[in-house]
């Protein structure tokens, strides 16, 4: 079986799926991970193949910074 991961450049939403991840490669199933390259060793790891989101997506990532502003309309 062929299975594709795609997942938000957070620890808490990688993390707890890198378990199912090496289940399904240890059962034969081929992996694919879509996430970022900070997370590429981690997925390596688990016996998946890492698919980057590419420069402009990490660049993003790297300088995006969420606010608790709210703007009323």
């Amino acid at each position: 079986m062929n299975i594709l991961f795609v997942n938000a450049n957070l620890h808490g939403h990688i993390n707890p799926t890198l378990g199912l991840v090496k289940k399904f490669t240890e059962k034969g199933n081929q992996v694919s991970y879509f996430c970022s390259a900070s997370f590429s060793e981690q997925v390596a790891k688990m016996g998946a193949k890492w698919i980057g989101f590419g420069n402009k997506m990490d660049l993003f990532l790297k300088e995006y910074r969420p606010t608790d502003i709210r703007f009323l309309c």
